[in-house]
């Protein structure tokens, strides 16, 4: 049965490889997919019954056994991702890194998560810059002129013969540029 239904996939991917207008049916294929899930989880099933139908009381109840640690063993690891998750939420906005640095913390890989942790401040870090940066240009769009030493005019104007000499020998170019 799996090899006819293999064999007609392909055939229809050919066919519709080899026309220019080919259009799928998504909701078949879908309908498809779903019952081939359905009749694969079935025969899980079934097979499962058959082995445990196989099993001494004492391999039952020993199955049993692990599916129940199995399954608390989940619950907790559920719970405790929820607890870290909540308390990472409250200093961290973006869901996916708190998610990401919760498991790597509950998976026991301290340092991946402390990794995480540092890039995710280094882009916020960047993102405050930014944005005072932008508020700062903002209230003030255009720095008063000034030469590289921080002297502007007025300032040189300012200056005793004495301070203007060691300005010369200091930084040349700016005295040329306002003894001029």
């Amino acid at each position: 049965m799996e090899n006819n239904e293999v064999k007609t996939a392909e055939e229809t991917a050919q066919n519709d490889a080899g026309t220019q207008e080919s259009s799928i049916d998504y909701k078949a294929e879908y309908e498809k997919m779903k019952r081939l899930k359905d009749q694969y989880s079935k025969e899980s099933a079934d097979w499962k019954s058959k082995y445990n139908s196989t099993l001494s009381d004492v391999e039952k109840q020993k199955l049993a056994n692990e599916e129940r640690e199995a399954y608390y063993k989940d619950l907790e690891r559920n719970y405790n991702l929820s607890k870290v998750t909540s308390k990472l939420s409250k200093q961290i906005s973006d869901e996916k890194v708190v998610s990401d640095i919760a498991n790597k913390l509950l998976d026991g890989d301290t340092v991946s998560a402390i990794d995480a942790l540092n890039v995710y401040l280094a882009s916020r870090d960047e993102i405050i810059k930014k944005q005072v940066t932008e508020t700062l240009l903002k209230d003030n769009p255009t720095p008063p002129p000034s030469s590289s030493t921080g002297l502007t005019k007025e300032q040189f104007d300012a200056m005793g013969y004495d301070e203007r000499v060691n300005l010369l020998r200091t930084d040349p170019e700016t005295y040329k540029k306002f003894n001029n």
